[in-house]
């Protein structure tokens, strides 16, 4: 596309408001068992190659109900 982005969408819950701001950082999950590096890991690879990923927050960019995240590859 022109603006070089990509979306990842699922139909599932969704992301909730009082822990987005905290999904990207190390060792956060809201899983008994779970490790919490699979999207910082993603994040810090991303800065690597020069591209952000965010969480969709605007209900009309959404691509599906669930958790939406737009992965940007700066020039």
């Amino acid at each position: 596309t022109k603006d070089k982005s990509l979306v990842i969408a699922d139909n599932g819950p969704g992301i909730r408001e009082d822990v987005a701001s905290l999904i990207f950082n190390e060792f956060f999950s809201l899983k008994s068992d779970g490790r919490g590096l699979g999207l910082y890991i993603t994040k810090e690879i991303l800065l690597r190659v020069n591209a952000e990923v965010n969480i969709v927050t605007d209900e009309s960019m959404k691509v599906l109900p669930g958790a939406n995240f737009k992965i940007k590859f700066n020039d």
